[in-house]
């Protein structure tokens, strides 16, 4: 039933009726009498109706109305694949609904936020589905079983392992990266021991922050996993921070590599966002004496990994902070943040907004801050919950935080 064409006219009806005049609806719907209302919901989806509707340029009340009841028919009847389907119309819109993923059902309804679709104009036209706008994005959609053994709780792991003062930095022109780290030794040591006292306390799942890696350390990671986790697996999926990877002669990316419980690939994310080291800060770390900006080959796609705690996607530290990046307009059910940055208020504000809009969790792993900062371990790792009150995370040492999530499976 739902095939190309329907679902484009779907999208071209919620665009005219919801996304440009959703409020003119819910004011209709709000002062209809439930009995008439009622009369526009027990209709059928029918595609005639659908196209005369939005090709109207001045509808009636009553269009509104029909309208309406066709978008909720279209919901009723659709099956929701697992990969949600995208359309183009001026640009690119794709088809996202939020459902309650394992964390949030596990939280009491008296403690959660309640989400914008149970509050105002959202919660007056009751739609599930919405149209996003996703601009020309390319989106690749992942699926995996690392977290179908789960029951009750999962217990989430960041280790803030290094400090940029750790690594080595480079620059050529307006460009900057990181070619390595300064006794990659000790590192791979600290990240072994990480390794073995996660997998000692049960860890689920494990977060390393941005670009205090090589590939060296990464491949480490993973011959770790395979030696020790992969016959009796503890740790289930293990976010192996970012590197700075070569492109080309004048490009590199900021690549996020994530791994499974024997140590393989799931699936890696590069960064979107141009970061700029400011002419005081290159001056200290580069002994230039202007701004200089992270490689400037960025993402060409985005990968969400569908599993049974929820989708899961990887931004990279500035990619999650841009309230209008792509990030913020998806469903995403867990957001795993490697980062590198001073502080994370910013961080804090954006999980509210992911939480407020989906009923997102959000774990952010920042690079060790400096040991004379204030604040020194509330600038190391960030937890959010969509809920009034989330609790801080243990910490099993200076490289280790954890914390314990309940979940609800079924």
């Amino acid at each position: 039933m739902f095939d190309d064409a329907l679902l484009k006219s779907w999208c071209q009806l919620y665009k005219k009726f919801i996304i440009n005049d959703g409020q003119h609806l819910a004011n209709i719907i709000n002062s209809e009498p439930a009995q008439k209302l009622q009369s526009y919901l027990t209709v059928a989806v029918d595609l005639e109706v659908i196209v005369k509707l939005k090709r109207k340029s001045k509808p009636k009340d009553s269009e509104y109305l029909n309208a309406y009841g066709q978008l909720k028919a279209l919901e009723a009847t659709f099956k929701h694949p697992l990969n949600p389907p995208i359309v183009s119309l001026d640009t690119c819109y794709m088809l996202v609904y939020s459902e309650q993923h394992p964390i949030i059902k596990a939280i009491p309804e008296s403690v959660r936020f309640r989400a914008d679709k149970d509050i105002g104009n959202d919660a007056i036209l009751g739609l599930r589905y919405q149209w996003v706008n996703i601009g020309h994005s390319q989106l690749s959609f992942n699926h995996s079983d690392v977290f179908d053994g789960l029951e009750k709780t999962l217990k989430i792991a960041l280790s803030p392992i290094a400090s940029y003062q750790d690594m080595c930095w480079q620059h050529k022109d307006k460009h900057f990266w990181c070619s390595g780290v300064k006794d990659e030794q000790a590192l791979e040591s600290r990240i072994i021991e990480v390794l073995k006292l996660a997998y000692q306390h049960g860890v689920g799942m494990l977060l390393f922050p941005e670009l205090v890696m090589t590939e060296n350390l990464q491949q480490k990671i993973s011959d770790w996993l395979k030696e020790y986790n992969a016959f009796e697996p503890v740790i289930c999926l293990v976010v192996a921070g970012t590197r700075h990877i070569f492109i080309d002669d004048k490009k590199y990316a900021n690549r996020c590599t994530v791994l499974n419980f024997i140590g393989d690939v799931l699936w890696e994310q590069d960064k979107s966002q141009r970061f700029e080291l400011t002419a005081d800060i290159a001056q200290a770390l580069l002994n230039v004496d202007s701004a200089v900006f992270e490689p400037s080959h960025f993402a060409e796609k985005f990968v969400m990994c569908r599993t049974k705690l929820g989708r899961i996607v990887t931004p990279i530290c500035l990619d999650f902070i841009k309230a209008e990046g792509l990030w913020q307009k998806l469903a995403i059910d867990i957001f795993l943040v490697p980062a590198m940055s001073s502080g994370l208020s910013r961080f804090e504000l954006s999980s509210k907004l992911a939480g407020n809009r989906w009923g997102s969790a959000v774990f952010v792993c920042n690079t060790k801050p400096e040991d004379t900062k204030p604040d020194y371990d509330k600038n190391a790792v960030h937890v959010y919950l969509p809920q009034k009150k989330t609790k801080e995370p243990d910490k099993l040492s200076p490289y280790l935080f954890t914390i314990d999530i309940d979940i609800a499976m079924n």
